[in-house]
């Protein structure tokens, strides 16, 4: 009996080392693999351009791009940071850039009835913001500081349902196209905020053979424990849906 145990325990040392050394060949050799790529299965709404987008990608073997992109929710999440490792499948993440796109919880409508109100960082001014309705009228605006204010067509609103697409000359660094971010006519995230958020603490992921995921406990203030996310593997035959591209 105790030899039959012994065995069972062998067998799964041996397991759990292959496996560990399979997960350091990967991220070792990513850079020759064109990178590793993982991703979360969303369904596409109907009632919105873009299907939900949620990626991750190892790159060059010490970098991670993490970007979550919701335009049935008007979010756009970005994070960059540098990989250390703490054993053969554990990584600290030491984010450099994390972007955020928000609202500021105010109804503008309730004080101007034609206005957008939008807030960025610096790095966007010069760019222009082109916004696009519902019947697919687009305006295009300069972005001239970090606190702008665009009018808008309120005639273009029949309902509370209809959205406003805000594409910036700012390129997602995993998927190639350029960010846009969607609004209801009644939603409070018609105060747009892009923006990078500053001194934003590390995290932990745990990097398998089939998916990547955090350890972070779950919060409800992000910036204190880090993104949190569990997605898969890409595997070589992998596609977007609706014709999206990885950015190479």
């Amino acid at each position: 009996m105790n030899r039959i145990i012994n065995l069972s325990v062998l067998i799964f040392i041996l397991t759990l080392v292959a496996c560990k050394n399979k997960i350091s060949s990967e991220i070792e050799n990513s850079n020759a693999e064109n990178n590793l790529y993982f991703h979360r299965n969303y369904y596409c709404f109907d009632f919105v351009k873009k299907c939900e987008l949620e990626v991750l990608q190892i790159k060059n073997s010490d970098t991670l791009i993490y970007v979550n992109h919701s335009q049935s929710h008007g979010r756009y999440e970005e994070v960059q940071g540098i990989l250390s490792r703490i054993n053969d499948s554990i990584f600290h993440v030491k984010p450099f850039k994390f972007i955020q796109q928000s609202g500021n919880k105010s109804k503008p409508f309730e004080i101007n009835q034609d206005s957008l109100y939008f807030y960025c960082d610096s790095f966007l001014i010069g760019t222009n913001l082109t916004i696009e309705y519902s019947n697919k009228i687009i305006d295009e605006f300069e972005i001239k500081s970090t606190r702008n204010v665009y009018h808008t067509r309120p005639d273009q609103f029949k309902s509370k349902k209809d959205r406003l697409y805000f594409t910036l000359n700012y390129q997602n660094p995993i998927v190639d196209e350029l960010v846009e971010i969607s609004s209801l006519y009644s939603s409070p995230k018609y105060n747009v905020i892009f923006e990078e958020v500053q001194n934003s603490k590390g995290f932990y992921i745990v990097l398998t053979n089939k998916k990547v995921f955090t350890l972070n406990s779950a919060t409800q203030d992000r910036h204190n424990l880090g993104v949190k996310f569990n997605l898969l593997k890409m595997e070589n035959d992998f596609k977007f849906k609706n014709g999206r591209e990885l950015y190479e």
